[in-house]
């Protein structure tokens, strides 16, 4: 998935579905109004406004004004009023979410409520949660819900109080079922069936292969034997001044193959260790017999060394750094911590794989 395309960034959606959503409750309030409040009409909207403001002053019955129309309500019709405010709010933004995962805004807009980890929808326990935190999102209830509003334009994951406490985000309907890992929201990582990117991380310019490695969150030692555990740090944190690590194709950094030197030699030495026979002394022609072959003179031979045991060269990612290009940065075996650790570019630092 590519940079740009974070699933909770709606938050210019979510603004527009709360004003359909309030329209819709206001709308429920008004044939309330309308059906039980008791309508009078006067001369002048100066002369309704008067008579306002001496109703709400010294009874307490509800005078709405609108124009020369005036509308009284007793304490009956405020209660039943009230009634009909909370039934709205319960169902646009508990019930109907509970078995939809939108309320009507949402709908419109294309929105839906789901869980954080999983990215399905989030059921009836979030949703109620959710509803009842309006009383914390909603608080500057004339302006609008100026909390909820500072709090969704300001977290990872574009989440309001009652997201955060809920466990859940809002994200385009096309993302249900597709969980992306969101910064200090989840713990998906690299662990989703779909293409992941990580909300807030850095990303590169293009899509990276599959890890070639081990997976994260399942990364284990490798089979051969670490490093000695008594041997110096391989990996002391980079100075913050160097220059960040290359990037490019994991052949381009790894070292040189080891020089094919496994063995020594150990061919038998060219001497055998007794000196080859001299050709027999010459026949004398006046002797009836031959003399006796002198005997071979015996040489010492040194034994033969073999040349010095060859280096073993330094393995990648055990004793040396390893470019990942799955992970488009520098990875390594940490012996003290039995984990294998990539280098951070946000954090300046060497950070386990795992976490």
């Amino acid at each position: 998935m590519l940079a740009g395309t974070d699933p909770t960034k709606v938050a210019g959606r979510r603004i527009g579905a709360w004003f359909i959503d309030a329209t819709i409750g206001g709308l429920f309030l008004l044939a309330t109004i309308l059906a039980t409040f008791t309508t009078t009409e006067f001369d002048s909207p100066l002369t309704a406004e008067l008579q306002c403001d001496v109703i709400n002053e010294f009874s307490d019955d509800v005078c709405i004004l609108s124009g020369s129309t005036v509308y009284l309500g007793t304490a009956a019709d405020v209660g039943l009023l009230l009634v009909v405010w909370v039934g709205a709010s319960v169902l646009l933004t508990m019930v109907i979410p509970a078995f939809t995962g939108w309320s009507p805004g949402k709908r419109l807009l294309g929105l839906r409520v789901v869980d954080n980890e999983t990215f399905e929808l989030a059921g009836a326990g979030p949703n109620l949660i959710r509803g009842l935190l309006w009383i914390v999102d909603g608080f500057g209830y004339v302006t609008g819900p100026l909390v909820g509003t500072i709090a969704m334009l300001s977290s990872d994951g574009s989440r309001r109080i009652g997201d955060m406490a809920a466990k859940t985000l809002v994200v385009r309907a096309d993302h249900v079922g597709r969980p992306v890992g969101v910064r200090n929201v989840n713990t998906l990582g690299g662990a989703t069936q779909s293409p992941v990117f990580v909300v807030g991380a850095p990303t590169s310019t293009s899509q990276p292969p599959p890890p070639s490695g081990p997976p994260v969150g399942s990364m284990s030692p490798p089979q051969s034997t670490p490093p000695n555990p008594g041997a110096p740090p391989v990996f002391p944190p980079p100075n913050p001044g160097a220059p960040p690590p290359p990037t490019g194709s994991l052949a381009a950094h790894q070292p040189p193959p080891p020089s094919d030197e496994s063995s020594f030699d150990a061919s038998p030495a060219t001497t055998s260790g007794e000196a080859p026979l001299e050709e027999p002394a010459a026949v004398h022609e006046d002797a009836h017999e031959p003399e006796p072959p002198a005997q071979p003179e015996a040489q010492d031979t040194a034994p033969t060394m073999p040349p010095h045991p060859p280096v073993p060269a330094p393995r990648p990612g055990v004793d040396t750094p390893m470019w990942d290009d799955a992970r488009d940065t520098y990875i390594q075996w940490d012996p003290e911590l039995e984990e294998w650790m990539m280098w951070s570019e946000t954090d300046s630092r060497w950070v386990p794989i795992s976490r």
